[in-house]
């Protein structure tokens, strides 16, 4: 069967109507799946997690994840290189997108304090 048929995400393949995968972890399956002919959308959770905290003094709302994800880090997210693919399989990234968990994410009010900012930021890496 034809493997771009399906989508990878890290480890783990599944079914798909489109190609490609997503990667959020630093290990090896990026380039094992880009080697196999997929396209891969980058999502470290260094970066791309809003799950973290900005980590702007003062805030007092509590956070799923426990880094720090910070509007200046967030603006030098560069997807092809953090993949650190070799050259002829950088064009197999497709780009990056940020991550919420909308279980740990219980109203609006939060969901705004987390992604702004830091996804407008995001956004503007990737245009």
């Amino acid at each position: 069967s034809d493997p771009r048929g399906r989508a990878g995400f890290n480890n783990t393949l599944v079914d798909s109507y489109e190609v490609g995968g997503q990667n959020w972890t630093q290990g090896f399956e990026r380039e094992f799946a880009a080697r196999a002919g997929y396209d891969i959308v980058m999502s470290p959770s260094d970066y791309c997690y809003l799950d973290n905290s900005p980590g702007i003094p003062g805030d007092t709302m509590k956070y799923f994840l426990t880094k720090v994800v910070s509007l200046e880090k967030v603006k030098t997210f560069d997807p092809i290189a953090l993949s650190g693919m070799p050259p002829e399989l950088q064009g197999r990234i497709l780009g990056g997108e940020c991550c919420n968990w909308t279980e740990c994410t219980p109203n609006a009010d939060q969901l705004f304090r987390k992604a702004w900012p830091r996804a407008t930021a995001f956004a503007e890496r990737l245009k």
